[in-house]
C-alpha cells in the first residue's frame, strides 16, 4: 500500500459521507424498489439477510496483513480467484436498477493515478477503451473473503466525482453500508473507513465516477490491505493467559508443553507450522501438529514459533524462552571430630573402627545441607529436580596382609588421577534424605550426611590392620537433573560443589598396658565447610564401592600369603614356640594383650618395609628368648650373653629348633650342618631366624 495515498483529510478532496447504516435501523431506506435487484443478487451472493450479530472483537496480535496489488497479473487479466485470500467478482449497478450482468473483474495499467505500479483493477463490461466510460469502469465490484478479516482498506484512483456506496456483510450476514461523496481532481483515495468493522466476509462497491468534461469516467481500484479476523494463541498449562511476545523461563532438558489454538474456534481446518531456534528437541508431537512438547538441550535462549495457515492467510505466534538451571543458592557443611572406636562404642559390632562421627553418641559426621533456586518456569516441574553426587578420591594404605592400598590414584599425591563415584549415584546415605523435585516448589532444600569409617579388626586375624593410614578426597555435587530416574538421568549438570578431605594415622600403639589402635594424627579439623558454585564434575572412574586392594604406589607386590600378616606372624609364633594359641584354646586361656604387644613392635615401623622386615626377625629372636620356650630345653636357657654361653651346644641347638619351629620338621644333616657352620662363624644370630621366616617351606605352610 501506498502510504503517500491521501485519505480524507486530504486538502484537495471534498468529501461528505453518511455514517455505516445497520440494516436494523434502515430497513425502508434499503428495502425501496430501487434496491431490490441488488438485495436480491447479494442474497445469492452472500447468504441472507438476517440481523445477526456482531461477533466478539478479537484484537490480533499475531495475524499477518495482506496486501493484493494486482501487480503479479498480466495488463488485461481477467480477475476472480487468482488469490487463496479472497474472490473477486463484477456486475452493473446502473441508475439503481441492480442485478446480475456478467461483469467482469480486469487489471488495467493505472495510468499514474497512484496506488502500486504497474497494475490497478476496475469492473467493466468490457476491458477495451471506448468513450463509454460507463460501462468501461462503473460495474459493481464484489470481494468475498475465505475468512473473515478485519482493518480493510484500498484505494481508490482517479476519483472525480465520486459517489460511492459500499455494503458490508460480517459472517456472512449483511451488516450495513457506508455511503460517501468525494469531488476529486484525478487525485487517489484511501479508503479506510470501513477498517473498525471486524469479521467482514463480503463487500459489495456501487461507485458513480464522473467528469463534467468526459461524463462519467472510470473508477480505478488498488492495493486492498485487510487482515484475516483470527489469531493463534500459544500457551502453557503454567502460564495464565497467552505465550505470545513473551519471554519465559525453562529448566534445560525439562519437558515444555507448547500448545497452539487458533481464536475463534470457528477459523479451525488450516495447517500448524512449527521453526524453532536454538535446536531444542521435540519430544511429542510433531512440526506440523496443534501442539508440540519440546526440550531445551543446554543453557541458552532459543524460540519457538507456530504458524497457523488458513486459505491463504497466515497468523504466527512466538514465545522467547530462556532454558536455565536453578543456581545454588547457599551450600554448607559441618564436619565432625575423627576418633577411633572400640566395640560398641559407635557401631553396634565387635570391631574397632577409624571414624568420623560417632552417631551413637551424638557426634556428628559430615552434616551438608544446600539450597537452590529456580526462577518461574514453563517446563514440567515433576521433571526435574536436584540431587546430591559425590566423587572421592580415595587413598587408604594399610599393613595387612603385607602393604596394601585401596585407591585408584597413580601416586599418593595426585588427587587428580584416583576420582571415583562414591557409592551411587544419587548419593542418598539414608531414606531420609531423598532427591528433590522442582514440583515441591522453586526454593528446594537438600539435607544429607556421610560418617566415613575404615574398620581395622574383623572377624579373622588375617582381616586385622595394625597400621592404617587414609587421604580421602571428596567433592560433594549439588547437580541438576531431568528425568523421571535421578540415577540415569535424561540432563544433569551440577550447580554446587563442596570440597573436603578425611583421614589420618592410626598405629597399633602400647599406651603402658595394652596396645589399642590410637589416631596419631588427623587430616582435618573439624568445623564448618562452605560450598561454591560448580558447572562441571570431575571425571570418575567407577565406583569406589567395587574397589579391591592394590599394590601401593611405589610399592611391592600385592601378597595373599597370611603369614606377611603381622597379626598371623605373631600368632603363628605363640603356637609354634609357646604351644599356646593367643586368641585361646582349650587348654589355654587368651592372651590379648601379649599379642597385642608383639603385633605393635611391628607396627611401630608404620610403612618402612626395612624396619618391617628387622622388627619381624626381632620378635623371632624375643621368642627364643622368652621364658616359655627356654624352659622347653635346658640347652637353650644360657643364650648369648649370658654367664653360662656355651657356643658349641647353644648354636647347633638353636638351628634345631629353627627347623623345629619354623620348618615343622627334624633338621635334615646338611643343611644342619651347613646353618650352624655359619651361626658358628659370624654369630649372627638374626641372620639364621631371617633365613628360615623366609624360606619357601615355611612360607608355604597352612596359615590362618
Amino acid at each position: 500500500m501506498d502510504s503517500s495515498l491521501p485519505t480524507r483529510s486530504n486538502p484537495f478532496l471534498i468529501v461528505s459521507s453518511t455514517s455505516l447504516v445497520r440494516w436494523s435501523t434502515r430497513r425502508k431506506l434499503l428495502c425501496s424498489k430501487a434496491l431490490w435487484g441488488f438485495l436480491s443478487l447479494a442474497y445469492l451472493s452472500f447468504g441472507p439477510f438476517i440481523n445477526a450479530p456482531v461477533v466478539a472483537q478479537i484484537v490480533p496480535d499475531s495475524a499477518q496483513s495482506v496486501t493484493i496489488n494486482f501487480d503479479n497479473l498480466a495488463t488485461n487479466t481477467i480477475v476472480t480467484n487468482q488469490y487463496e485470500q479472497v474472490k473477486f467478482s463484477g456486475t452493473n449497478f446502473s441508475g439503481g436498477q441492480g442485478g446480475p450482468q456478467g461483469n467482469d473483474v480486469w487489471t488495467q495499467s493505472n495510468f499514474g493515478f497512484g496506488g502500486s505500479s504497474p497494475n490497478a483493477i476496475f469492473s467493466t463490461y468490457n476491458p477495451s477503451f471506448t468513450n463509454n466510460g460507463y460501462a468501461r469502469g462503473h460495474g459493481s465490484l464484489f470481494l468475498d473473503f475465505t475468512v473473515p478479516v478485519n482493518n480493510l482498506s484500498f484505494s481508490l484512483l482517479n476519483v472525480r466525482h465520486l459517489n460511492l456506496v459500499v455494503w458490508v456483510y460480517v459472517n456472512r450476514f449483511f451488516y450495513g453500508y457506508y455511503s460517501i461523496d468525494i469531488n476529486g481532481n484525478g487525485s487517489p483515495y484511501r479508503f479506510s473507513d470501513l477498517a473498525g468493522i471486524q469479521n467482514i466476509t463480503g463487500i459489495q462497491i456501487n461507485p458513480t465516477n464522473w467528469d463534467p468534461i468526459y461524463s462519467y469516467v472510470p473508477l480505478y481500484y488498488d492495493d486492498f490491505t485487510f487482515t484475516p479476523d483470527f489469531d493463534i494463541r500459544m500457551t502453557n498449562a503454567r502460564v495464565n493467559g497467552v505465550l505470545n511476545g513473551t519471554t519465559q523461563n525453562a529448566l534445560v532438558g525439562a519437558d515444555i508443553a507448547l500448545n497452539a489454538s487458533v481464536i475463534p474456534s470457528a477459523r479451525s481446518g488450516g495447517a500448524y507450522s512449527w521453526t524453532f531456534t536454538g535446536s531444542p528437541t521435540i519430544v511429542s508431537g510433531t512440526a506440523t501438529s496443534s501442539s508440540v512438547t519440546i526440550r531445551a538441550n543446554d543453557v541458552g535462549t532459543l524460540t519457538a514459533k507456530v504458524t497457523y495457515t488458513l486459505n491463504g492467510f497466515t497468523a504466527t505466534g512466538a514465545v522467547t524462552i530462556n532454558a536455565v538451571l536453578p543456581s545454588l543458592t547457599s551450600f554448607t557443611a559441618q564436619q565432625g571430630s575423627d576418633l577411633v572406636a572400640p566395640p560398641g562404642q559407635c557401631r553396634s559390632d565387635n570391631f574397632w573402627w577409624y571414624k568420623m562421627g560417632c552417631v551413637l553418641n551424638g557426634q556428628i559426621g559430615m552434616n551438608f545441607s544446600s539450597s537452590v533456586h529456580a526462577p518461574t518456569f514453563i517446563s514440567d516441574p515433576s521433571q526435574s529436580g536436584v540431587k546430591y553426587v559425590q566423587a572421592v578420591s580415595a587413598f587408604r594404605k594399610k599393613n595387612r596382609v603385607g602393604l596394601r592400598c585401596d585407591t585408584r590414584r597413580s601416586s599418593e599425591s595426585d588427587v587428580a588421577s584416583g576420582w571415583q563415584l562414591d557409592t551411587e549415584d544419587p548419593y542418598v546415605f539414608l531414606p531420609e534424605f531423598p532427591v528433590h523435585r522442582f514440583s515441591e516448589g522453586n526454593d528446594l532444600t537438600m539435607l544429607t550426611v556421610d560418617n566415613p569409617a575404615n574398620a581395622v579388626t574383623f572377624i579373622l586375624p588375617k582381616e586385622f590392620i595394625d597400621v592404617l593410614y587414609i587421604d580421602d578426597r571428596f567433592e560433594m555435587y549439588v547437580v541438576y537433573f531431568t528425568g523421571s530416574n535421578p540415577a540415569a538421568p535424561v540432563f544433569q549438570r551440577p550447580v554446587g560443589k563442596l570440597a573436603w578431605n578425611w583421614g589420618g594415622l592410626v598405629v597399633l600403639d602400647w599406651n603402658g598396658q595394652d596396645s589399642i589402635h590410637h589416631l596419631r594424627y588427623s587430616n582435618a579439623s573439624p568445623g564448618q565447610r562452605t560450598g561454591t558454585a560448580a558447572s562441571s564434575m570431575v571425571t570418575m572412574q567407577g565406583n569406589v564401592h567395587n574397589n579391591v586392594d592394590v599394590p601401593c604406589p611405589g610399592g611391592p607386590p600385592l601378597t595373599d600369603n597370611n603369614i606377611d600378616s603381622s597379626r598371623i606372624f605373631v600368632k603363628y609364633h605363640y603356637i609354634d614356640f609357646l604351644g599356646r594359641d593367643p586368641a585361646g584354646d582349650q587348654t589355654h586361656q587368651a592372651d590379648p594383650v601379649g599379642w597385642n604387644f608383639w603385633t605393635s613392635t611391628i607396627s611401630q615401623c608404620v610403612f618402612d618395609l626395612n624396619c618391617i622386615h628387622s622388627q619381624r626377625i626381632g620378635t623371632g629372636r624375643a621368642f627364643f628368648y622368652s621364658g616359655e620356650f627356654i624352659g622347653t630345653d635346658p640347652d637353650m636357657a644360657n643364650p648369648p650373653g649370658s654367664p653360662g654361653f656355651n657356643p658349641a651346644i647353644y648354636n647347633r641347638r638353636f638351628v634345631y629348633w629353627c627347623y623345629k619351629k619354623y620348618l615343622l620338621r627334624e633338621p635334615d644333616l646338611e643343611g644342619w650342618n651347613f646353618w650352624t657352620d655359619s651361626l658358628n662363624s659370624d654369630g649372627n644370630y638374626s641372620h639364621i631366624i631371617d633365613a628360615f621366616q623366609l624360606s619357601g617351606q615355611y612360607r608355604d605352610r597352612p596359615f590362618f
